[in-house]
């Protein structure tokens, strides 16, 4: 495993140890341990939505709920490729670490508004 494959395993980790101990950090994203695992998991290869829920182990139906979610949070991106069995098209995803960052400084911006106006009054 090179060092930068180790590296996101580490974050990958830490992210879902603390969103399953720590309210305020799984209410900061708005994600489920499930879509953590979804957004690592699409930083190493962009993969279908049958793919994902094969390695992550989950229902396609679970997978198929939490790209959704991810894609309108702008955390996910979808490309069309050919088939590797050569007979159409289908739709892969990828995810970014600069994506997930970038939505979680909008989410923090949100909190901070909030708080600030519960100063004001």
């Amino acid at each position: 495993m090179c060092d930068k494959t180790k590296n996101i395993e580490e974050i990958k980790k830490k992210i879902l140890n603390q969103l399953k101990n720590d309210k305020i950090l799984k209410g900061m994203t708005g994600f489920s341990p499930t879509e953590v695992e979804v957004i690592f998991e699409l930083l190493y290869e962009p993969m279908s939505v049958r793919e994902l829920a094969d390695r992550l182990d989950v229902e396609k139906s679970t997978a198929y709920k939490s790209v959704n979610k991810l894609l309108r949070c702008n955390i996910l991106k979808r490309e069309k490729v050919s088939s590797s069995k050569g007979n159409g098209m289908r739709y892969v995803y990828y995810s970014d670490l600069d994506f997930f960052k970038a939505y979680i400084e909008r989410r923090r911006r949100k909190w901070l508004i909030t708080i600030d106006n519960f100063s004001l009054n």
